[in-house]
């Protein structure tokens, strides 16, 4: 072959190697799936009417679900914002991460799913609705874009929250000026948090009884409602319950105007996950309109749909999980390696073929300690003493080192009204052991001192 066919032929053969490689990396750029994790904060499972409420709150999140998978036994490892956030971020349960209250600060001990996926090429930003969640705590790590910004008066203190619409109006114009990179981003909404003081007509959406809309808005007087100063009648309570369900509503309409986004050409490969830091008692247990103190279903159960145009559509996931186990699931999802240790694992699989896999398994939870009937007068500050429990099959054990255990059958007594400890010692005694061998040595680990601006941030919240 002569020289000048050789190195047309050599030209050729680089042109076509270079053409093939970019084509592999433009098909493998797309591929690779933008990641968008929607949380909303106190907003329990069973008032989702995707979970079976009676009430249409969710028209939005349902469609999500009939898109995507939903999980029906979700279990949150606290019932607080910031410190089940760090277990959201690090896949690592609250004895691990250290962060055991609202207004503590996450170390740089665990690596954060914002940190791994920015490490893998993705461009990070969040928006987030709540004071709890400032740049402050250290739950900001790994994102390169962090808006925080909060310009509603809420309660005591300005700049305690925003409302769903406009931290939708941010994050979609965040979207529509980085729609070329490929993206995590993290929304989160605050609405159902006390106040429940949703805007007309959500105010009144659900309530029947609009004559007393000056309860649920006054600030003194729900905070005297939720530390049991006044107690409501039946109509009180259920107009209380009406106002929740209202700021739900209002949350799941702006909720949509961010899902119609993803439904562009441009954004229809994102991976949508959709949960909550936690749940509400609405009463339950004599508990009003609060979370953190308990470990009841209705504080630690919370809804999780996973969606993407490439897994299953309107299928339900009766295994039970934890909250824990999202971060390694979009790893999973994405092809992502990482050298943490991480307490959940992959749902993957139970999204394909859950009847052939045993993927039951302890769901791990934990509060702060409180006996009395004025729960945020015997708990007001800092760690001391925990409720733990662990969730597995139709079981539930509450451990309390106070000697006041509890243990319920979830199957036959779902409201847990009826303790079998004493029925069931020998059950009791080896979820006993269970808890007390994952909290050996970590009972304390984690207590911090607050300053006086997070003090009174939590105050504002009604923490203190």
């Amino acid at each position: 072959m002569r020289p000048t066919k050789i190195i047309v032929f050599l030209v050729v053969l680089i042109f076509s190697a270079s053409f093939i490689l970019y084509l592999y990396y433009f098909k493998n750029r797309h591929q690779n799936p933008n990641i968008i994790l929607i949380t909303v904060d106190t907003l329990r499972a069973d008032h989702l009417s995707s979970y079976g409420y009676q009430r249409a709150t969710t028209p939005h999140i349902d469609q999500l679900a009939e898109d995507g998978t939903l999980f029906l036994h979700t279990i949150a490892q606290i019932p607080e914002t910031l410190p089940s956030f760090c277990s959201i971020m690090t896949s690592s349960y609250p004895i691990d991460h250290g962060v055991r209250k609202n207004g503590y600060k996450l170390s740089t001990d665990k690596k954060t799913l914002a940190e791994t996926l920015q490490d893998n090429g993705y461009t990070t930003a969040a928006f987030v609705s709540s004071c709890m969640l400032d740049s402050s705590t250290g739950i900001d790590r790994g994102f390169q874009f962090y808006d925080d910004t909060l310009p509603d008066a809420f309660l005591h203190l300005a700049s305690c929250q925003r409302t769903a619409e406009k931290t939708t109006k941010s994050a979609i114009r965040w979207i529509e000026s980085n729609a070329e990179k490929k993206f995590f981003l993290w929304v989160h909404y605050n609405d159902p948090h006390s106040l429940y003081n949703p805007p007309s007509p959500f105010d009144l959406m659900f309530s029947k009884h609009p004559d007393d809309n000056k309860m649920a808005s006054n600030v003194d007087l729900f905070f005297r409602i939720i530390k049991n100063r006044i107690k409501l009648n039946e109509l009180g309570v259920q107009y209380m319950i009406d106002r929740y369900d209202g700021e739900i509503a209002f949350m799941d309409m702006h909720l949509g105007r961010l899902l119609e986004k993803f439904k562009e050409p441009g954004l229809k490969n994102t991976i949508i996950v959709f949960t909550s830091d936690h749940g509400e008692s609405l009463g339950e247990h004599k508990y009003f309109f609060d979370h953190g103190d308990f470990l009841y279903e209705n504080q630690i159960k919370v809804p999780l749909i996973i969606s993407h145009p490439k897994l299953p559509k309107n299928q339900i996931v009766r295994s039970q999980v934890e909250s824990v186990d999202i971060m390694p699931t979009i790893f999973d999802f994405i092809k992502v390696a990482t050298e943490a240790n991480l307490r959940g694992r992959s749902l993957l699989p139970l999204l394909y073929n859950e009847d052939e896999i045993d993927f039951e398994k302890f769901a791990f939870s934990e509060s702060d300690i409180c006996q009395e009937s004025s729960p945020r007068l015997c708990s007001p500050i800092g760690i001391q003493g925990k409720l733990y429990s662990l969730r597995t099959g139709k079981w539930k054990y509450i451990l309390d080192k106070n000697d006041q255990s509890e243990l319920y059958n979830l199957l036959e007594d779902p409201l847990e009204m009826q303790n079998l400890i004493d029925e069931e010692k020998e059950l009791a005694g080896l979820l006993d052991a269970r808890i007390k061998s994952l909290i050996d040595g970590k009972d304390d680990k984690g207590e911090q001192s607050l300053s006086e601006e997070t003090k009174e941030k939590l105050k504002s919240l009604g923490y203190l």
